[in-house]
């Protein structure tokens, strides 16, 4: 029996500090792709498919940069177009200085000395009023100045704000708040700023106008303290023209996976999962499963992808730990899926997504997926037979929507059944 452990192939965000730092000096490999990117002068877009180590570029970015530089994460759920936006009905301009707010705030909270240099200049501070009252809202000013007075007891709370800027739409009015900003974080000990994208393909998917918007905003890019970088899919930027504009104020920068990268990558996080006892999967699996695995990848990811491979490791020194036997590929395909690929409703189209893969649905099937993902996993006949109309149809319903999600033959991934409970779903994500 192997034992392992599984916090090397978990993002790293969930790690401990003491796992963080070994993983990246054991497991982490640099390309000069992903150096150039995380040490490029000015704005930069990362360019890779799924599965290629765009995100891990980006975590890249936070762990090994070698001067100091504000990061400002830019989801795009609080995009214009987003499910979350910062200021609704707002700009890109609006949403990002409201992320530069709560990114400021998090600084003067945990850092509160650096308040005495906001202060040293009358108009910086009403700056900084203005910027977390207008945008984070004025208790989120009040909440900070209360942190602030543990370190300042004397200091008094301010009053409303006075309304600054009335519009963030003018070329002059960009120029000024960024201007101010770029002030503002240099007074808390940050020459440069970075406004952080980091999108997969159901998020580039979804918020493919606004992307566009973003990355054609001239102004943004013109600015030499303030940068973006970006991490998105190859198709998306093909669809955006990205990769045949690559020009000095939007470097392209193309991620690629090759063979003998991947075999390196995957080799480190055996090593480390396994106190050095394993060094590559041709010591834990046979050449029919290894091949099963490189059959998949490229059906799931469409290319051979490092993540794809660390999936497939993961999922064989499970098996090996639980003494389950990893000599059948059809055995080891079902736990990968299991494992590692959840099924997600699409909701601006009809379909889902298998991990990376979107799979396009006819509305019926999508109506009946839909209706399961609202169930959260618990069985209810009668509402399904409803949707249907006769427990035929809903079988009928279900082998067409199986045919469809289901990665394997006559293997259940997602969809399960009983006769006694009826149809439910499994490995899932909201």
């Amino acid at each position: 029996m192997m034992t392992y452990h599984r916090w090397p192939f978990m993002p790293t965000n969930t790690q401990t500090p003491e796992q963080q730092q070994q993983w990246w000096q054991d497991c982490f490999v640099s390309t000069p792709e992903v150096t150039r990117f995380v040490q490029a002068e000015a704005s930069a877009v990362l360019v890779g498919g799924a599965g290629s180590g765009k995100s891990t570029a980006v975590a890249a970015l936070y762990d090994q940069l070698d001067e100091p530089a504000l990061l400002i994460p830019y989801p795009p759920h609080h995009w214009p177009g987003g499910s979350r936006p910062w200021i609704p009905g707002g700009s890109h301009l609006s949403q990002i200085l409201a992320a530069a707010a709560t990114e400021v705030t998090r600084q003067l909270s945990e850092r509160p000395e650096l308040f005495t240099a906001v202060t040293k200049l009358d108009t910086r501070q009403e700056f900084l009023n203005w910027l977390v009252e207008q945008h984070l809202g004025r208790r989120a000013l009040v909440r900070l100045y209360q942190r602030l007075r543990k370190l300042t007891p004397s200091l008094s709370f301010p009053e409303p704000s006075i309304d600054l800027y009335t519009t963030t739409a003018g070329e002059a009015d960009t120029w000024n708040l960024l201007d101010e900003l770029i002030d503002l974080i240099q007074t808390l000990g940050y020459p440069r700023t970075l406004l952080i994208l980091d999108l997969n393909e159901a998020e580039a998917d979804v918020q493919l106008d606004d992307l566009g918007k973003l990355l054609g905003w001239l102004d943004l890019f013109e600015y030499p303290e303030f940068a973006v970088r970006a991490a998105i899919p190859t198709k998306v930027a093909k669809q955006l023209n990205i990769l045949q504009s690559e020009n000095g104020r939007l470097p392209v920068i193309r991620l690629q996976n090759n063979e003998a990268a991947i075999t390196q990558v995957v080799g480190r996080h055996l090593q480390v999962a396994t106190d050095g006892v394993c060094h590559s999967l041709e010591e834990v699996a046979g050449t029919a499963v290894l091949q099963r695995a490189q059959s998949e990848i490229e059906k799931l990811y469409g290319a051979q992808t490092v993540a794809g491979w660390l999936q497939w490791a993961e999922t064989l020194l499970m098996l090996s730990a639980q003494q389950v036997p990893v000599d059948n590929p059809e055995t080891v395909a079902y736990h990968f899926y299991q494992r590692h690929i959840p099924l997600r409703l699409e909701t601006v189209r009809s379909g889902a997504w298998r991990g990376p893969k979107f799979i396009p649905l006819n509305q019926q099937p999508y109506e009946l997926l839909k209706k399961l993902f609202d169930l959260r996993g618990q069985p209810n006949p009668e509402l399904l037979q409803e949707i249907a109309g006769s427990p035929a149809n809903l079988n009928t319903l279900v082998s067409r929507l199986r045919e469809e999600i289901e990665p394997l033959n006559g293997q259940y991934i997602y969809l399960h059944n009983r006769r006694d409970r009826g149809y439910w779903l499994e490995n899932f994500l909201l």
